[in-house]
Formats: structure tokens, sequence, C-alpha cells
């Protein structure tokens, strides 16, 4: 899977990158920038993140659903 591939799922790993408390959590999704998702998880976690918006425009501030 590349950058820019527009996929509904991709794996990750969370990240040890603060984030205000309640607000989930950032994800290296391999893409050019984290996305957060809505739950808060360990750092190091693998996790299957569902990407609500398939058109590849993710900032790091985009939340999105754990699966």
């Amino acid at each position: 899977m590349k950058v820019d591939d527009d996929m509904p799922y991709r794996e990750g790993v969370v990240l040890d990158r603060p984030v205000k408390k309640g607000s989930g959590s950032f994800v290296n999704v391999g893409m050019r920038k984290e996305v957060r998702i809505d739950k808060s998880i360990k750092p190091g976690v693998r996790v299957t993140v569902k990407m609500e918006d398939t058109s590849g425009v993710y900032d790091k501030c985009s939340s999105l659903r754990l699966i």
C-alpha cells in the first residue's frame, strides 16, 4: 500500500504523542501525516482504522474510528 492509495481501512501504530484528555490518540497509518482516532489507546499498539473519507486528504487532526 502506498501513501496516496485510497483505502477504506488502514493498519497503523498508536503514537506516544500528547493529546487532550478524552480526545483519542494519534496513529501512524503510513500517510503523509498522522491521524487521530476516537479512542485513547496505549502507545505502541497496532490498530486498524476505518478511513471515513476516501478522498485521501487527511490532516493530523482528522478524527477517525478505530475498528
